[in-house]
């Protein structure tokens, strides 16, 4: 069973569509980085450690997947939606236990959002 995706692995592949397995727990550093066509993401819950830049620059996403993760390692999420230029919704965010630097310039030039995103966790 498939438990992390290694960084880059998908950077700037003309994926439209990615369903991340249930198995999965760890995404890597720009792992779908500057994939230009990808408009959809699922991300199961079991997945607790996400890598900066992960989706960096998708510019065809226009909204987030949902994020359902309530416990967060370092720098998870970090720049993860940097330069999502089409995104319009931001996803909640339901972390309570948020290890350093999480969230950090997680939409930093996303210029489309339309309202801020919610974060519960303090």
């Amino acid at each position: 069973n498939l438990t992390i995706i290694e960084s880059g692995v998908f950077d700037s592949n003309q994926l439209k569509s990615v369903v991340i397995p249930d198995s999965v727990t760890t995404i890597g550093e720009d792992v779908f980085c500057d994939c230009t066509n990808l408009k959809k993401i699922v991300i199961p819950a079991g997945v607790t450690s996400i890598g900066n830049g992960a989706f960096g620059s998708c510019t065809s996403l226009t909204k987030v997947p949902e994020l359902p993760a309530t416990t967060l390692y370092n720098s998870c999420y970090r720049r993860m939606f940097q330069g999502c230029t089409s995104l319009t919704t931001a996803p909640e965010l339901p972390a309570m236990t948020l290890a350093n630097n999480c969230y950090d310039q997680m939409f930093i030039n996303c210029h489309g959002l339309q309202r801020p995103p919610y974060l519960p966790a303090k």
